[in-house]
């Protein structure tokens, strides 16, 4: 992979982090819907949802990314 370049394919440690803190949140769920009631816990995650991808999508360079796999050409052929 060259600098400056996005491939789209996490990385091993990308993934080791995930798998690290899954458990740490499983078993943080559990207490915090005990203590704020298990509806205000889905709502706070819905909006945790919410918010977090509007954040992501309000970054130009993620607005402007573009596939690449695949030719153009083939790419408005498929919707006919």
């Amino acid at each position: 992979m060259t600098r400056g370049t996005i491939t789209g394919h996490p990385s091993r440690s990308d993934r080791r982090v995930r798998l690290a803190f899954a458990p740490l949140g499983y078993a943080l769920a559990g207490p915090v819907a005990d203590w704020i009631d298990v509806a205000t816990a889905l709502w706070v995650g819905a909006a945790w949802v919410l918010v977090s991808s509007g954040l992501v999508l309000a970054v130009p360079s993620i607005r402007s990314l573009q596939r690449t796999d695949v030719p153009s050409e083939t790419a408005t052929t498929a919707g006919e």
